[in-house]
């Protein structure tokens, strides 16, 4: 009896090895794959390469003019956590009036505008822009909000 139970615990042994031996094989083949295709394909992996952000100085004044109570200010901190200098908020001077588009003013000319047009073209996704210069104007830029403020911020 004792040498039937003795032939089990071996044969069941054997299985246990088999086993494992299979599991490292199918790990190794499985990952010997992923190494070929990395060998073999390589511009299939991503890369990701950042790209060196120009620093612009831009200045630009926010005008509320939808009348949405705190809207300047608030909008004011979103371009300021963008690197944009608000130098001004504040209402729309003739409280009548609202306006139904956020728009973007151009108020100043330049070598650098087009390129400080650009970006905050990228950054809020306007595309309502206006050119109105100023010889006297404070700032390059003035976003004045409309009722549609919130697809831009």
């Amino acid at each position: 009896m004792t040498s039937s139970m003795t032939e089990k615990k071996m044969s069941k042994e054997k299985k246990d090895n088999r086993k494992g031996a299979v599991t490292v094989s199918i790990f190794f083949v499985v990952a010997m794959v992923i190494v070929m295709i990395y060998i073999l394909f390589p511009g299939s992996s991503e890369t990701v390469v950042l790209e060196k952000v120009e620093k612009l100085n831009i200045n630009i004044l926010v005008r509320n003019g939808c009348g949405v109570s705190g809207l300047a200010q608030r909008v004011s901190q979103a371009l300021l956590y963008n690197g944009i200098t608000v130098i001004d908020w504040e209402n729309i001077s003739n409280t009548q009036c609202e306006y139904e588009e956020t728009m973007l003013v151009v108020r100043q000319e330049g070598e650098e505008i087009e390129k400080k047009l650009n970006y905050l073209k990228n950054k809020t996704g306007l595309k309502n822009i206006t050119w109105a210069l100023k010889d006297n104007a404070k700032a390059e830029f003035e976003l004045i909000l409309g009722k549609d403020y919130m697809l831009y911020f």
